[in-house]
């Protein structure tokens, strides 16, 4: 254990630490001057972790902060390598560390640790880095689509032109000196024609799908949007490059439109069609339907003065461990790095929007979300 003066290098150790990075810890100590400062009583009045080793290594005093921070009780006689992996490793806190070596006159007494709860910190840089990424695809995907326009729309012009031309090939075939394999081509040519004519059709509707993820002529201070606008382009988005069918709304109903901005709530809805098609197993799948229904149901609904619309899995459901943290930044259960910021982004967004984002699960299996938004009245709309 350390002694008194040890308590007072300590206490000096996490003033020197606290007025280096900046932290609300010196300030404390400088209100509570009247306490002894070799009393440990004065580190449990910070509001950062403290944790005091001796020269081993061990842990000898910890104040309640630290503790709760890294969700281990009773620090005493851990040692110092398990606080700093639990600090580093924590499931779901992002904790800053700083330490100090405690000396006297040159002699080592121990290590002080300061702890920092930077998870909030961490959440809001990790979104202004994920919105620069989104501004910078919008950027990317409108680049590609406008490079993609130019020449389709001579495909289509050009496929255009050579309708009327094989019409009229079509009608002399008989009188035209050509063998048996040509002939055979020709007769075939309205069909391969009309393949062209739908593949180059199919193509410059998947760009201006594309296109309107990256759309620019909404404006972002609109008071209303609608709900089920928002919807469709959502299911559209969340169908491209999905070799399976898709998700489905099985359950429409006409509702007022919503207190929200439409672009945030396509981005709500294709994160949670996302999210649900990877659970179910259906993104870019064979297998699009378990049990004669779609693995993916999306029902929009009204409810009072609010719409809700509901994101149906047939996954494995969420774990009743994890429920009440599924919009929690970084809490993922997905491999592969993913971050664990998708929900969590749109728990905010849907609370930016006046509304509410609900997770639970259905009772034969698999997850629902929710989306709450507040409907406007048909009179106050026209109105506007």
């Amino acid at each position: 254990m350390l002694d008194p003066f040890g308590w007072m290098v300590a206490t000096g150790a996490v003033a020197g630490l606290a007025g280096a990075s900046g932290t609300l810890a010196w300030q404390a100590l400088r209100r509570r001057r009247a306490l002894e400062p070799s009393s440990p009583e004065l580190l449990e009045q910070l509001g950062v972790g403290v944790v005091v080793c001796d020269d081993s290594g061990a842990v000898v005093h910890s104040n309640r902060f630290a503790e709760a921070l890294l969700s281990l009780p009773n620090l005493g006689g851990r040692r110092l390598e398990e606080i700093e992996r639990r600090a580093v490793h924590h499931p779901s806190r992002s904790i800053g560390i700083e330490q100090s070596a405690l000396r006297h006159h040159g002699e080592a007494r121990g290590t002080i640790t300061l702890l920092e709860d930077q998870t909030e910190r961490a959440a809001t840089w990790r979104r202004q880095e994920i919105a620069s990424r989104f501004e910078a695809l919008g950027f990317l995907v409108a680049g590609v689509a406008h490079e993609l326009n130019n020449p389709l729309a001579y495909v289509r012009s050009n496929l255009g032109m050579l309708r009327p031309l094989l019409d009229e090939l079509c009608a002399r075939a008989d009188a035209l000196p050509l063998g048996e394999e040509s002939r055979e081509t020709l007769r075939e040519a309205p069909a391969i024609l009309a393949d062209a004519s739908d593949g180059a059709e199919r193509i410059a509707a998947l760009v201006q799908r594309v296109r309107s993820f990256a759309r620019e002529d909404e404006d972002p201070l609109a008071p209303d949007a609608d709900f089920a606008a928002a919807a469709h382009r959502a299911l559209e988005m969340a169908r491209l490059g999905s070799m399976a069918e898709g998700p489905a709304i099985s359950h429409e109903e006409s509702v007022p439109r919503v207190r929200a901005r439409e672009a945030d709530l396509v981005q709500i809805i294709l994160q949670l069609l996302i999210n649900a098609l990877e659970a179910g197993g259906g993104r870019g799948g064979a297998v699009s339907r378990r049990n004669g229904a779609p693995r993916v149901e999306v029902e929009l609904r009204a409810s009072g003065d609010e719409a809700v619309l509901h994101v149906l899995d047939r996954g494995p459901g969420i774990p009743p461990g994890l429920l009440p943290h599924v919009f929690d930044p970084f809490m993922t259960t997905k491999e592969g790095g993913h971050p664990g910021l998708g929900l969590s982004i749109c728990y905010d967004l849907a609370r930016q929007n006046h509304g509410r984002l609900e997770a639970g699960n259905r009772k034969n299996g698999g997850a629902r979300f929710s989306l709450w938004l507040r409907t406007i009245p048909a009179s106050a709309s026209a109105a506007g």
